[in-house]
């Protein structure tokens, strides 16, 4: 085990390299930068050509490409991600106090389509073809069909014109004030989380009916095992890799964040946070933010492989 998971961190080391490389050199090749920007129509700020090249100069936009790629791969490795531009403070922390709620937001939706998509979709292939697998698949598709930043948009109007009230828009922590930090994070959470749950609950369904009609299955059933133990200890545990693996890349995007809903629901997270950073051609913004998710990445395949093995006696790390 040790040795597998040694290998796949020694893997990920090209993986993380060639991101960096790739939004490096892509950050090169998009028009326009800060500068251009203040220089640009409409903005409050002129810069003489003496200041323009002072302000090049402080950022290292006058070196050489491998120069900047060396010193700011050297920056990282000292933990040191720069300054925004625009927003004028270390990007450190705005990755932080941003990143805690998108992770919040996240394990809350990726529970909640866990606790919600794995039964429905587990109830749905046991009673195949009932008045409860109709239901199930409609509802499923319907949740499917409607688009996340809608529905959010929804419950924000309800919310607002039925109960009047609004999730609180100041900032607040889970070891601050947990009910506050629920308020705040409870409604993205629940729209995500249904999204989720809706492809999981489907998955689920497909490859419970795909595991159940396999031969070892039959043989425990041949066997006299009880049909829940055939149920929990022969079906479901091999129906679930495919779920793992969808849960892993859903709880990286997650972390990403959706834009509209964080917007609807007034939630300062990482995906405001890019979108703002690439309007406003905020490049070391964006290298940072970019080479964080693909460390997230990373790290959850990482974990979804060792998943695999808990799941599935038959894959082994040797």
């Amino acid at each position: 085990m040790q040795a597998y998971v040694l290998r796949r961190l020694l893997l990920s080391i090209p993986t993380l390299l060639g991101i960096t490389l790739l939004i490096f050199f892509a950050m090169r090749v998009i028009p326009g930068d800060p500068l251009a920007m203040i220089q640009g129509e409409g903005a409050n700020q002129i810069l003489t050509p003496e200041q323009v090249e002072d302000a090049r100069r402080s950022l290292g936009l006058n070196r050489p490409l491998h120069e900047q790629y060396l010193s700011w791969m050297s920056d990282v490795l000292r933990g040191d991600l720069g300054r925004s531009f625009w927003l004028n403070e270390p990007i450190r922390d705005v990755i932080v106090r941003r990143g805690i709620i998108s992770g919040q937001v996240a394990v809350m939706a990726l529970l909640l389509s866990l606790l919600i998509g794995v039964p429905t979709g587990l109830i749905s292939a046991l009673r195949r073809n009932t008045g409860v697998d109709y239901m199930t698949r409609l509802l499923v598709i319907f949740f499917t069909a409607i688009p996340p930043f809608w529905f959010a948009l929804l419950i924000v109007l309800v919310q607002v014109l039925v109960f009047s009230w609004r999730p609180p828009i100041i900032v607040t922590y889970l070891w601050d004030d947990p009910i506050a930090s629920l308020q705040m994070t409870a409604g993205p959470a629940f729209v995500l989380g249904l999204a989720i749950a809706a492809v999981t609950a489907r998955m689920t369904r497909s490859t419970t009916l795909e595991v159940a009609s396999e031969d070892y299955v039959r043989t425990a059933r041949a066997k006299g095992v009880s049909g829940g133990a055939v149920v929990w200890r022969h079906v479901l545990r091999n129906a679930l890799l495919p779920v793992v693996t969808f849960s892993s890349l859903s709880f990286g995007a997650l972390l990403g964040g959706s834009v509209a809903v964080e917007q609807a629901f007034g939630v300062p997270g990482l995906g405001v946070a890019l979108v703002f950073a690439l309007s406003q051609r905020d490049w070391m913004m964006i290298q940072n933010l970019v080479l964080v998710y693909g460390c997230v990445f990373v790290l959850v395949n990482l974990i979804t492989d060792l998943l695999y093995g808990w799941l599935d006696p038959r894959i082994r790390f040797a």
